[in-house]
């Protein structure tokens, strides 16, 4: 069997694509499957959700029908094969996959940063093994948005803040020890994509972790609903205060945060965890949908052609937030210091 895949620029084909990918009966798979990769022009979060859902089937398929074989065909001529290969797109769904390079193998460039997984445990140890996991996370967000950003403080330190809360997210609440992440600036759009994804527990199986939240949440798209209203945390306990004091405290206000900003620039969010996403678009609109993600893969695109203040959105954001939060039942009514400021370096 042939199975096309050419959906490598908009997220939500890339998400129908690999659906189709997991309704395929296996029973009436032949004797060899044939991913055909059509790669005009890919974006990276495609690269990874396509790359992960392929990982994933074959690992299924491996179980269920070891006697299947897997092979790929391609056009090497295309100027997104090259891109891809050198993205690591190939060895992230297998390193027996003889194309490309590794994850992380290359360092990027000035725009482009290739998929690599990096592990929180082994950068403690490079960094420093007393560091909280929100330090850690903020190291490695500096590294990525000197890559995407030049020349423009206020959306360093914006990116800054997006990937902090992206990246720290995942010790907190995945119980995965690694961040997977790929992004791209392109000058002449100045536009720029990041991914950021981790293979964990998932947002509904965090948030249920928690007794009180169990009580409300029933299946992934009521888990990322949640997730993106303020105050939402897997770490709740009764009483509304945050107990943790300390400038990585978790309160839950993240995610929500991050939708705003992405709203406020004319950006977009897409979120996928489980069976389920939310797609934001530029002008706010959400867009709901079934997905297949072992995991969480957050994606958010941003244009630099609008002028803000990173202080004063933040101030805002936090303001009408935590209002929100206290008109709401098992929310955390303040934004910890991590969530609701950037530091300007």
């Amino acid at each position: 069997m042939d199975f096309y895949i050419s959906k490598f620029k908009e997220p939500i084909d890339a998400i129908n694509k690999i659906n189709e990918l997991f309704d395929i009966e296996l029973s009436k798979l032949d004797d060899t499957f044939v991913i055909v990769f059509d790669m005009n022009f890919v974006r990276p979060f495609p690269l990874c959700y396509i790359a992960h859902g392929i990982k994933e089937f074959f690992a299924i398929v491996k179980r269920r029908r070891p006697d299947i074989t897997f092979k790929v065909r391609y056009n090497s001529s295309q100027s997104g094969f090259s891109y891809a290969s050198n993205m690591g797109f190939f060895k992230f769904i297998s390193k027996f996959i003889d194309l490309g390079r590794p994850p992380g193998e290359l360092s990027g460039s000035q725009n482009y940063l290739p998929i690599k997984l990096e592990s929180f445990s082994e950068k403690k140890r490079i960094k420093g093994i007393f560091l909280e996991d929100g330090a850690v996370a903020e190291l490695t967000a500096k590294e990525l948005s000197n890559v995407l950003v030049h020349d423009n403080n206020e959306l360093k330190n914006l990116y800054n803040y997006l990937l902090r809360e992206l990246i720290r997210n995942i010790p907190e609440h995945s119980n995965s020890d690694i961040v997977g992440y790929a992004a791209q600036y392109w000058p002449s759009w100045r536009l720029s994509e990041i991914c950021v994804f981790d293979e964990g527990r998932g947002i509904f199986n965090s948030l249920k972790s928690n007794s009180i939240h169990a009580e409300y949440i029933e299946s992934d798209q009521d888990a990322l609903e949640y997730a993106l209203a303020p105050g939402i945390s897997e770490c709740f306990a009764p009483g509304g205060e945050n107990l943790d004091k300390s400038e990585w405290a978790n309160s839950g206000y993240g995610l929500y945060f991050i939708s705003e900003i992405c709203k406020q620039l004319k950006g977009s969010l897409l979120i996928i965890s489980g069976a389920s996403y939310i797609y934001q678009k530029p002008n706010g609109q959400r867009l709901y949908g079934d997905a297949y993600f072992k995991g969480t893969i957050v994606r958010i695109s941003l244009p630099s052609t609008v002028e803000f203040n990173v202080e004063q959105m933040l101030n805002d954001i936090r303001r009408n937030a935590e209002k929100i939060a206290k008109s709401m039942d098992n929310t955390y009514h303040s934004a910890s210091m991590s969530s609701s400021m950037v530091k300007v370096k």
